[in-house]
């Protein structure tokens, strides 16, 4: 599956436009489905983060990596978002 692909499907789930994920916008729930993306690039698609920090228009590496902490620790306190990723996932 491609980058662009993952994004489409977080698109789909989080029910925005995919061109909305690397826009860069800090609306909450673009914020977390930017999270997503970044959570699914990195464990279900073993990208990097430098290249996770580009796909999704983050500044560096250290951005991507904090994004993809940030949704693992909302991932065990929200069962809704963890429900969004596994759906990402299994499409």
């Amino acid at each position: 599956m491609t980058t662009q692909q993952v994004l489409a499907r977080v698109a789909v789930v989080f029910g925005i436009e995919s061109t909305q994920i690397v826009a860069g916008n800090r609306a909450p729930n673009l914020v977390e489905a930017r999270q997503a993306a970044a959570f699914v690039l990195r464990f279900a698609h073993r990208q990097s983060y430098n290249d996770i920090a580009a796909a999704l228009g983050y500044s560096d590496h250290s951005t991507a990596q904090w994004a993809v902490q940030a949704a693992a620790n909302r991932a065990k306190t929200n069962p809704i978002y963890s429900d969004k990723i596994t759906q990402i996932g299994a499409m």
